[in-house]
């Protein structure tokens, strides 16, 4: 289980972390997505609590360039199953409204604390769905919530979710950027503040309607937090380039197979994905005088159908390259690193490849007169 958040006068980025285990019985859960999302996130602690568990609904993306290189692409394509890489979508419980691993992490982190008014900050389909069902669960501490996106079609399903949810009379979805509102009146949440504030993906997804503006976003988004408020991030660990201490060697091929990706992505004239470590979210969120009380880790494994998807988005771009000879080349290197994923699933005993976490972080609005910490 997480660990209570530690109360310190003045804790260190990393009072409380930890890293999720794999529980041996319980099947890996899906979080859909291009890449590395659509891989296996592994669910937490217990039998019990995976017994809980249903298939994750894929998140929707925000504006990008080029959506192939987004990692939250894939709504129109297909939806995992629960237990393999399958496309089949006629399977209405694919979509019901679930909990996932990081949703659940953030429940028991908060605890028994109120939850509010509550800000998803970048928001979906798949995180409007985790909130729906904490208005409307028995009790539930929700006084209102509001959901921002920066795209109209991001709007528009957001809000037919929240309609068949039944849920739009305690709260609003809203469109704006958090770069043009930044300190001016009248704009994004102007004036508005927040107990809880979700942040899911955001930070990454930023380079897509702001590129350059990630190093403001949390100090934004800490502006509209209250006093002793939490903000909940939710992230993905950059992919190293090369495995790491820890990692299943073999998944070294998911590392070239991700550089061969980026590579068909930028030479068909597209703009890649960027993600940014914990550390680097930890130490935005010192910047922005928030207080890290809680943070954990999901590793990923790699299926084999995970890795050709990425392939597959690789050989998508093909295409659009200008050197017919360099794409030749390219397509060739890709089908050799399908080849080697092949053979590296097939000698994995768990038909998986380790690599990589998700992350989730807690941080809370210093109350006022509170000491702060100068280092």
């Amino acid at each position: 289980l997480l660990l209570a958040p530690t109360t310190l006068e003045c804790p260190s980025a990393a009072a409380v972390s930890q890293e999720i285990p794999f529980p041996p019985r319980c099947a890996p859960t899906h979080r859909y997505s291009i890449f590395p999302r659509d891989a296996d996130v592994i669910d937490t602690s217990s039998a019990d609590f995976c017994a809980k568990r249903r298939p994750v609904a894929p998140r929707l993306p925000h504006r990008c360039r080029d959506p192939s290189a987004h990692p939250f692409l894939r709504k129109i394509y297909s939806r995992p199953s629960y237990h393999g890489d399958g496309d089949d979508d006629s399977n209405p419980v694919r979509q019901a409204d679930i909990y996932d691993a990081l949703f659940s992490s953030i429940e028991r982190v908060n605890g028994s604390r109120p939850w509010g008014r509550v800000l998803d900050s970048g928001t979906g389909v798949h995180s409007l769905r985790w909130i729906s069902a904490l208005v409307l669960q028995d009790g539930s501490s929700v006084s209102d919530w509001s959901a921002v996106t920066a795209d109209e079609s991001m709007r528009s399903s957001v809000q037919k979710e929240a309609d068949r949810l039944g849920i739009s009379d305690r709260g609003s979805v809203l469109i704006g950027n958090w770069q043009a509102a930044e300190g001016t009146p009248g704009s994004l949440c102007d004036g508005e503040t927040y107990d809880t504030i979700l942040a899911d993906y955001l930070v990454g997804s930023v380079d897509g309607f702001a590129p350059y503006f990630q190093d403001k976003i949390l100090g934004v988004l800490a502006r509209h937090l209250n006093p002793g408020g939490r903000m909940y991030i939710v992230g993905l660990q950059p992919l190293p380039d090369k495995v790491q201490q820890g990692d299943d060697p073999k998944a070294d091929v998911v590392c070239r197979v991700r550089a061969a990706r980026d590579a068909c992505i930028l030479l068909a004239g597209n703009r890649c994905y960027r993600e940014y470590p914990q550390d680097w979210i930890e130490r935005r969120l010192k910047e922005a005088d928030l207080r890290v009380v809680n943070s954990s880790r999901f590793p990923i494994l790699y299926s084999h159908g995970a890795i050709v998807r990425q392939i597959n988005v690789a050989r998508s771009k093909l295409a659009y390259f200008r050197d017919e000879d360099l794409a030749d080349s390219m397509g060739k290197t890709l089908d050799g690193l399908e080849e080697e994923s092949r053979e590296a699933i097939a000698s994995s005993p768990t038909g998986r490849l380790k690599l990589g976490f998700d992350y989730t972080i807690a941080a809370e609005a210093i109350l006022d007169g509170e000491f702060k910490c100068s280092n």
